[in-house]
């Protein structure tokens, strides 16, 4: 088990494309934006590009999907090309309060922030307790959202 702290945007970057590359089967990631995550630079399409490719899953969540439709085109473009395999969710109003932000990968790797507003987090590698609470949070999130970013959206 790998454990590692972060307080930078840099730091939070690298982590987050560490557990991308380290991603096979799924990742599933939840934040209200999505706007410190880098979802519009090369260096993450092509990571969600090549994890895709090797016939990866994504499962996204957000309360709002703003940020991605006008400042993602690269993630809007991988939505396009690879609409059955990922799938853009917005959580409803009872939802709204949640500020934490997480990503969780084949269910042993997570990176996540403590608080939305802040870049102090951790990233955990090969450590399925780890992500347990945070994979479980995830599956009660999932149930409570609704049809959010697709490839139809923005005149893709």
């Amino acid at each position: 088990m790998e454990k590692h702290a972060f307080a930078s945007r840099l730091e939070f970057e690298q982590q987050l494309l560490l557990c991308f590359s380290r991603a096979r089967l799924r990742l599933r990631c939840f934040d209200p934006d999505f706007a410190l995550w880098g979802l519009g630079t090369p260096e993450v399409e092509a990571a969600l590009r090549r994890f895709l490719l090797g016939q990866g899953k994504i499962e996204l969540v957000a309360h709002d999907n703003t940020h991605l439709e006008r400042y993602c085109p690269r993630f809007l473009r991988l939505l396009k090309d690879f609409s059955h395999a990922i799938e853009c969710r917005v959580t409803n109003r009872s939802l709204r309060q949640l500020t934490d932000s997480f990503c969780i990968a084949d269910e042993v790797h997570i990176v996540r922030r403590f608080h939305c507003a802040h870049l102090r987090g951790e990233a955990a590698f090969d450590s399925p307790d780890a992500t347990s609470v945070s994979a479980e949070r995830f599956a009660g999130i999932w149930t409570e959202t609704e049809a959010g970013l697709h490839a139809g959206i923005s005149g893709l």
